[in-house]
């Protein structure tokens, strides 16, 4: 895997420059300007996600925890992401 900071200016305010809200039953990608770099969940549960990679993942998260991967979509259209409260964390 390529180096997904490589060209990129760094954040000033810190790794994150924002977290983007997902799921509602709807997929969450990210715009092709966005690095996800993980992800935050607020409610315990499954999370599937297409990773950086490009492999579809399924990840048990605990509430209030981090899943420290690269992501560019969260799949919450199906049954299989159960967690609430999933937000990427973008640079």
């Amino acid at each position: 895997m390529g180096n997904p900071y490589k060209g990129r200016p760094p954040v000033q305010t810190g790794q994150v420059a924002d977290m983007i809200p997902c799921g509602n039953g709807v997929d969450t990608t990210l715009d092709s300007g966005d690095v996800g770099i993980g992800m935050y969940v607020t409610g315990a549960g499954n999370v599937k996600f297409l990773s950086a990679a490009g492999v579809e993942r399924t990840v048990a998260a605990a509430a209030n925890s981090y899943i420290i991967c690269g992501v560019s979509k969260v799949i919450d259209s199906g049954s299989e992401t159960t967690a609430t409260g999933v937000h990427i964390l973008v640079t």
